[in-house]
C-alpha cells in the first residue's frame, strides 16, 4: 500500500504535548487525521499517512499553544502518484471514458492505442480527472498509456 509521510523537529510554545495532523484536497478546507502526542526537544515527531488521496494531499498541524490559542504550521503538499491511485471507467466504455487519480501538477501525457500497437487518441491532461471523448473509435479493446513524469502507467479498456 502507497503512504505518505513526513517528519518535524519540535512545534514551539505549546501549552500540553499533542499536535493534530490535519490533512486537505484542495488546501483550503482541512480535516483532522490523527491526534499526536509529541517528543519535545531534539527527538524528531513523524507522521504517516495510510490512505492518502489521489493527486494532491495538503497537510499541516495544529496544536494549542501556551495562551491558549490555535496555532498551526506552515502547509505541506504531497503528490500522490501512485499507479493503483489512478482509475479508468466506466469499462466496457461507449463514448466518454474516464482517467481520475491523475497527478493535479505539470502535464500528463494520455495516449490510446489498438492491441496493434498503432495511436488511435492522444491528448494532455493537466488536472486530476480527464474526459476522453472516444465516440469515434470502433467497438474493439484498447490500451491506454499514461505518462506521469518519468512513470509510464497502461490500462487496458473495451469499447462498445
Amino acid at each position: 500500500m502507497h503512504k505518505h509521510g513526513f517528519t518535524w523537529n519540535d512545534f514551539p510554545h505549546l501549552a500540553g504535548n499533542t499536535i493534530t495532523v490535519e490533512r486537505s484536497e484542495n488546501g483550503a478546507i482541512f480535516n483532522p487525521l490523527a491526534t499526536l502526542t509529541t517528543h519535545r526537544g531534539n527527538q524528531p515527531n513523524s507522521f504517516e499517512d495510510p490512505a492518502p488521496l489521489p493527486g494532491t494531499n495538503y497537510y499541516r498541524l495544529t496544536a494549542v499553544a501556551a495562551d491558549g490559542s490555535n496555532i498551526t504550521s506552515n502547509v505541506l503538499a504531497i503528490e500522490n502518484n501512485n499507479p493503483a491511485s489512478i482509475k479508468i471507467y466506466p469499462n466496457p466504455v461507449k463514448n466518454n471514458l474516464v482517467i481520475e487519480g491523475l497527478p493535479s501538477a505539470g502535464n500528463t501525457k494520455l495516449r490510446i492505442t489498438d492491441l496493434y500497437g498503432n495511436n488511435v487518441y492522444k491528448a494532455t491532461a493537466t488536472a486530476n480527472t480527464f474526459n476522453c471523448n472516444i465516440a469515434s473509435l470502433k467497438a474493439s479493446a484498447y490500451i491506454i498509456i499514461i505518462e506521469t513524469g518519468n512513470e509510464t502507467i497502461t490500462r487496458k479498456f473495451v469499447k462498445e
